[in-house]
């Protein structure tokens, strides 16, 4: 797991590996004390307009989850996190 520790509260979000999906676009797992495990997945829609990604093609997507482990826990924690165990989709606007 690579972690992303928290500037301003010095938590650390641990992510699991990255997982390219055709139909959903990168998923994958963070955990943090506060919130423990949750599963995301990132929209093909934010990879390419906030975090840098050229287009949907694996290697753009995967590379831009990549290098914005710290925006992307910065997203996770703005979102409501269900307790049902359901996926979150991180969109574009979560990132505006």
């Amino acid at each position: 797991m690579d972690s992303t520790v928290d500037s301003v509260t010095g938590e650390q979000i641990q992510f699991t590996p990255a997982i390219y999906s055709e139909d959903d676009g990168v998923l994958f797992s963070a955990y943090d004390t506060s919130f423990g495990y949750h599963a995301f997945a990132l929209s093909y829609e934010a990879a390419c307009e906030h975090l840098g990604a050229r287009n949907q093609e694996r290697e753009q997507v995967l590379l831009a989850f990549q290098l914005n482990h710290p925006r992307i826990a910065r997203a996770i924690r703005t979102k409501a996190l269900p307790a049902d165990g359901r996926r979150v989709v991180l969109e574009a606007a979560d990132f505006a």
